[in-house]
C-alpha cells in the first residue's frame, strides 16, 4: 500500500515543477529565430526560404559578449534600436516583437540569449547572404 500511495504522489509532487519550466529557448530560437539568424554553437543553421535564399541576419552564437539580459529582454520587445550591420548609420529595431509570445518566453529567450559568449566563426558565403538580403530590401 505504501508504494501505491507513493506512485500516486510522486507524480503530483512534480507536476507543478513541470508546469513552471517554461519554453524551451533552444526550440524557441529553432522554430522562430531561425527565419533570419543562425546559432552555431548551438548547431542551429538559418532555414533556407522557398526561394532557395538564407536570410538576412547573423549568427547570435557570440551575442552574449556584447549584450546583456536587460537589453535583450528591450531588444525582443523592440524598446531599443542598434546599429545596423549592412547599412552605415542606420539604427534599426528587432523586427519580431516577443512580448507578443509572452513574457515566459521573453525572458527565457533573453536569459538565453545572453549566456552565448563563445564567437563562432561563419563562412562569407553567409554574410555575404545577409547583406545581399539587405541590400535587396533598400532596391
Amino acid at each position: 500500500m505504501k508504494y501505491l500511495s507513493s506512485l500516486i504522489i510522486v507524480p503530483m509532487l512534480l507536476l507543478p515543477a513541470l508546469a513552471k519550466a517554461g519554453p524551451d529557448p533552444k526550440e524557441v530560437f529553432s522554430s522562430k529565430c531561425s527565419k533570419c539568424h543562425s546559432m552555431k554553437l548551438d548547431k542551429i543553421d538559418k532555414k533556407v526560404s522557398k526561394a532557395g535564399k538564407r536570410a538576412k541576419g547573423p549568427d547570435l552564437s557570440g551575442v552574449g559578449l556584447k549584450y546583456e539580459e536587460a537589453w535583450f529582454s528591450k531588444w525582443l520587445s523592440k524598446e531599443v534600436e542598434k546599429d545596423s550591420l549592412y547599412q552605415q548609420g542606420k539604427k534599426i529595431k528587432h523586427k519580431k516583437n516577443f512580448k507578443k509570445e509572452g513574457e515566459e518566453t521573453l525572458k527565457a529567450m533573453a536569459t538565453w540569449l545572453s549566456q552565448h559568449k563563445t564567437k563562432v566563426e561563419v563562412s562569407p558565403e553567409e554574410e555575404g547572404a545577409a547583406e545581399e538580403e539587405e541590400e535587396e530590401k533598400e532596391e
